[in-house]
């Protein structure tokens, strides 16, 4: 690490070195008072802008920007993953409410293109990464006049982990099947 950050510290220099003898050669050149103005004015910044950097990276503050930055590009792109996983996940479990009672196809490709508009605009990344799964189903459930029914997807890997956690909200916290503890041996 080091290595790195002296060899960056020697480009800058360098970098600097160039831009300061460009800036020297300015008012001998012949042309345009506004054209030297903007070359000096983009000049001066650019040098402004290597000794900052030089500063930060001598300082080790870039390094460790650089680090939080590409923690925080990692953290969003596997919460979009997680996000669209349960995204699929609240799509079968309501194609699978649409299924299990006999309905016209008109009726079912209706309420499969009002899944599709409710799962990709209706409902943003963040409920799907906070709300439990069975909340979600049932919200969709919901807004397409489906009954919910618990029973349909209590043996669900997702159904099974909120009754075990007792998940606030969720609608298997309390769950039971025909008598017996949840999750069934």
């Amino acid at each position: 690490m080091a290595e790195l950050r002296a060899q960056q510290l020697a480009m800058m220099s360098e970098m600097a070195q160039i831009g300061m003898a460009r800036l020297r050669t300015l008012p001998d050149r012949e042309g345009e008072p506004e054209a030297i103005d903007k070359a000096y004015v983009s000049l001066t910044r650019s040098l402004r802008q290597t000794m900052a950097l030089q500063t930060r990276t001598a300082s080790g503050q870039e390094i460790d920007r650089l680090k939080r930055l590409e923690a925080r590009q990692a953290n969003a792109e596997a919460c979009k993953a997680l996000a669209a996983e349960r995204r699929a996940t609240v799509g079968h479990a309501v194609q699978e409410a649409i299924d299990a009672k006999r309905r016209p196809r008109p009726e079912v490709e209706r309420l499969l293109a009002d899944l599709d508009d409710i799962l990709l605009d209706k409902i943003e990344d963040d409920t799907f990464l906070t709300a439990p799964v069975g909340i979600l189903v049932q919200t969709v459930c919901e807004r397409l006049s489906l009954p919910f029914e618990p029973s349909l997807w209590s043996r669900t890997p997702w159904a099974i982990d909120e009754c075990r956690a007792r998940t606030p909200g969720s609608p298997y916290r309390h769950y039971r099947i025909q008598g017996r503890p949840w999750p069934p041996p």
